[in-house]
């Protein structure tokens, strides 16, 4: 009997772990490389970027450290609501808890529910990020039961990818390599959408809103500065009212708000935008960059210094990064 007991033993924890190998081997290469750097035990960041797809394209941490010497990691996620950032924070704290965390608020009218269009695009998160209380309890408050397990298991979702992994021509939703620490370096120029700015608000209470407080209320509970921002882009007219109408709730907070919206001289949208939704190209990325590394080292004390260890893997990463920049940019910015 108890060698009975013994076999089926050993033959679940086979199983689990066979499945777990599984659910790895099966996890896509830009989640796995969008996540790599964060997800080690031995880094330290100064500072988080969380927000959607336009913090992914318009702010470079390995630029910032270069400019500033801060540690820093892009955890931006494309089509993400104010909602899922605040369980982005809540999963990224378990595991680093910054001087900074930098909040974009592009989204703040957006509604989690209406949002089940991006599930793929949600992948780019989860699907890498180690389980965990928070993990499970995102999952479960942000999408429906019915697509609850293909999150926790993404073997669910990806169970017919042999073909992709045999050709190795896995797509990419996200450009992003290990030594961009969550940024996208896309190279291209488009014509922007039609933009006008506007200085009008738009009050109405959102979803976004209420999860933006809970996001300010998060930072201060962990000891963190939160700093919201608004990221430069061609927006139409209603998008910008409800972004201005941040401004508002930042004062009430005691919080800062950067609307880069308002520094016209930034960025140019004629030359800075690499696709027709307006996402900046790497010249509007660095420009964003570095000004936010202005305001960030003259604002806050980020005493700590990096170890020679922590120095070695940023320098090696600052000349990969140095080199994708070539490859990939320069050459078609000279045209």
């Amino acid at each position: 009997m108890k060698r009975i007991i013994w076999y089926m033993f050993s033959f679940c924890l086979v199983f689990c772990v066979g499945i777990l190998c599984l659910n790895h081997v099966f996890l896509r290469e830009d989640s796995r490389n969008k996540n790599a750097h964060f997800l080690e035990a031995d880094r330290n960041y100064d500072v988080l970027f969380f927000g959607t797809s336009h913090v992914m394209d318009a702010i470079y941490p390995t630029e910032l450290y270069e400019q500033t010497g801060l540690r820093s990691y892009n955890l931006g996620n494309a089509a993400e609501t104010l909602e899922a950032t605040l369980w982005t924070m809540r999963c990224a704290f378990d595991l680093h808890v910054p001087k900074v965390a930098v909040i974009d608020v592009a989204y703040v009218d957006k509604v989690q529910a209406e949002s089940s269009a991006t599930y793929s695009l949600s992948h780019l998160f989860y699907d890498s990020w180690p389980l965990s209380i928070h993990k499970i309890k995102a999952i479960h408050a942000l999408f429906p039961r019915e697509r609850q397990g293909e999150f926790l298991f993404p073997l669910i979702a990806y169970h017919s990818r042999w073909e992709e992994l045999m050709t190795q021509s896995t797509e990419r939703i996200c450009d992003s390599d290990p030594f961009m620490y969550g940024a996208e370096l896309r190279a291209g120029r488009e014509e922007p959408a039609e933009y006008e700015r506007t200085q009008e608000c738009d009050f109405r209470e959102t979803p976004g809103k209420r999860a933006l407080s809970e996001i300010v209320a998060l930072c201060r509970e962990k000891g963190v500065e939160p700093v919201l921002v608004g990221i430069p882009y061609p927006a139409e007219k209603e998008k910008q009212e409800i972004i201005n109408s941040v401004a508002a709730l930042a004062l009430d907070w005691q919080v800062p708000f950067l609307n880069l919206f308002d520094q016209s001289d930034l960025v140019d949208f004629t030359t800075d935008c690499y696709d027709p939704q307006s996402h900046l190209n790497p010249d509007g990325a660095v420009k964003v960059t570095r000004y936010l590394g202005t305001y960030l080292k003259e604002t806050y004390d980020f005493s700590e210094r990096l170890s020679e260890t922590e120095k070695e893997k940023w320098e090696a990463d600052l000349q990969l990064y140095k080199e994708a920049w070539r490859e990939k940019w320069q050459g078609s910015s000279l045209l």
